[in-house]
């Protein structure tokens, strides 16, 4: 069987000597001693300042949007994952979706203009499989219209935006450490934030708002990082470069063996590097897809629709179906495995069977 991921696993002994440090310790969560490397070491891997841990990345955003003290409506995207709506939602706040660029599968700043209200508190954009979004345009948007700026980075993971870590840009950026991502803790997430102050609130909030020993300053929750979790990370951390020049590799032999008139591939944003987190193809239409899969479902091979569908036609979140493009490439877009420990042969077998089925 060949999923469309699977989850790396660190060397056991890489793995056993953090373990070794928690019994040493006897420190579970809590701020712990793991959980501070592992914040330590990804700000220096990334290149980036104040990062919060968190317990996943659906927390992070919500706590991000928590942490501004955000009102009335966010504008976002309806290609994404489900989360990111999610998110807004459970935070009291109301999903305005806005339209994607046919091109590079991000949102359309010009179709972000048009949803602008005086109710609109801020932009939520989707770096989509990484691929970074018009930040200049959403960075104008922000500063004409007085909102701020968020992204939604969980497919980001090491990718560079000129010479800074995209992770980087806007007022804060929520990613995901989740077993499916790139670089996992398991379960786990954070924030990516620039403003000092800010990253100290996200801290008090993800501690029940927890102050000092007898002060309560804000109404917070429960979302820390375990010492668990983080073991995992600084374990997986330390793999993560070979990981990625083998996803990269393999993305690049599948855009070289699927170079067909039927088959159309993701416009990168010149001014960035790749991270290979995943391998989406668009078909000339749904019933291409569907045929590809089952062709490739037949022989045990389990691509995904991912992003499927769009989320404005959710009927959970109410919304007009304003978003034609993000709809269009929903149907169309398949996301083909893509782990490190894939084989030549897999790879052969699965560019064959989607060749054979177009």
């Amino acid at each position: 069987m060949i999923n469309v991921t699977r989850s790396h696993l660190p060397s056991r002994e890489k793995l056993e000597a953090y373990i070794n440090q928690l019994y040493d310790t006897a420190y579970l969560t809590n701020f712990g001693p793991l959980e501070q490397q592992l914040t330590s070491a990804l700000e220096q891997y990334l290149n980036i300042n104040h990062l919060v841990l968190m317990a996943n990345g659906t927390l992070a955003l919500m706590l991000l949007m928590r942490g501004l003290g955000l009102k009335g409506e966010i504008i976002t995207t309806s290609y994404t994952f489900p989360a990111t709506a999610a998110a807004i939602r459970w935070s009291g706040l109301e999903p305005k979706f806005a339209d994607i660029n046919l091109a590079d599968w991000t949102i359309d700043p010009n179709k972000v203009e048009d949803l602008i209200t005086p109710q609109t508190s801020a932009i939520l954009a989707t770096h989509v499989y990484g691929n970074p979004c018009n930040i200049e345009a959403l960075a104008t948007l922000g500063e004409q219209y007085k909102l701020a700026v968020l992204y939604d980075g969980a497919h980001g993971f090491g990718i560079q935006y000129g010479e800074q870590s995209l992770l980087g840009m806007g007022i804060g950026t929520a990613v995901s450490f989740h077993a499916t991502k790139l670089f996992h803790t398991v379960e786990g997430g954070g924030v990516i934030v620039g403003d000092p102050d800010l990253a100290a609130r996200l801290k008090r909030l993800i501690n029940f708002g927890i102050a000092g020993p007898e002060q309560v300053a804000d109404v917070g929750i429960n979302a820390k990082m375990s010492e668990l979790h983080a073991a995992v990370g600084l374990a997986n951390l330390q793999e993560i470069d070979d990981c990625i020049r083998l996803r990269k590799s393999h993305l690049q032999y599948y855009q070289q063996r699927l170079d067909h008139s039927g088959i159309k591939w993701q416009q990168w944003c010149m001014n960035a590097s790749t991270n290979g987190a995943y391998a989406p193809v668009n078909l000339s239409s749904e019933h291409s897809l569907l045929n590809v899969k089952q062709q490739l479902e037949a022989k045990n091979i389990f691509p995904r629709r991912y992003f499927y569908p769009s989320l404005d036609v959710l009927p959970c979140h109410g919304a007009p179906n304003n978003t034609p493009n993000a709809q269009q490439v929903a149907a169309t877009t398949l996301c083909l495995p893509l782990y490190a420990e894939l084989t030549q042969n897999q790879l052969d077998l699965i560019c064959e069977t989607v060749l054979s089925s177009i």
